[in-house]
């Protein structure tokens, strides 16, 4: 039972980890094409106002994008708060991530505890 508890929480961990990866990459890749569109219509020599819906919508994207973000964070929360009912511990939102956090698998897989 212990052992599909964890496997049912890496699973779940990996999914998570995933969504936030993802959601930074976008936030990323949105924020480096408002500086193109910019660079762009300076290259171009354009009128202050060329591109600008374009570049309205792209601030609304990284605002819808942020919120992502941030409910992704509170998510994460929530699901430490449930891997405790099940045993299980790790580190985040309340301590440190360990140096090696992000450089090995197993790292930053949860633990049980008895």
């Amino acid at each position: 039972m212990l052992k599909e508890r964890l496997a049912a929480a890496n699973a779940v961990r990996d999914l998570l980890m995933e969504t936030e990866r993802g959601i930074e990459a976008m936030m990323a890749s949105t924020a480096r094409r408002a500086v193109a569109l910019l660079e762009a219509r300076a290259v171009g020599r354009l009128p202050i106002t060329a591109g600008q819906d374009a570049l309205e919508r792209n601030a609304e994207l990284l605002q819808t994008l942020t919120t992502a973000r941030r409910q992704a964070g509170v998510e994460h929360a929530e699901l430490a708060q449930a891997a405790k009912l099940l045993g299980i511990t790790s580190y985040g939102d309340q301590r440190e991530c360990p140096d090696d956090a992000f450089t090995t698998a197993e790292a930053a897989k949860p633990r049980l505890v008895a």
